[in-house]
């Protein structure tokens, strides 16, 4: 017995093993697409336009946000830390038919 079997007959003793996934009926997936896709019936487009319009902005060398370290996020920070999000752990159902 290798490692690799160790390991999986303790789990399977331990009642750790992972159990096989059930299928989702299509009706109760297409509930569950409807609940989480809600969201997506309304345009927010002129309402976010309207929020974003009334920030403030912000000088990225502006003492104020260099205070204590801190700095303004230019756009390559945000491309960078958008490329390192992990999108098989985004929220909502999963693998779903639409």
């Amino acid at each position: 017995m290798n490692t690799r079997q160790a390991f999986q007959m303790a789990k399977t003793l331990t009642g750790s093993a992972p159990r096989p996934s059930t299928p989702i009926p299509p009706e109760q997936g297409h509930q569950l697409n409807i609940f989480f896709n809600r969201f997506d019936a309304d345009d927010y487009t002129e309402e976010c336009r309207r929020q974003f319009d009334a920030l403030p902005l912000l000088d990225p060398n502006d003492p104020a946000l260099l205070r204590g370290g801190c700095q303004a996020a230019t756009e390559e920070m945000q491309a960078r830390q958008g490329s390192r999000a992990r999108r098989d752990l985004s929220k909502g159902a999963k693998n779903l038919c639409h």
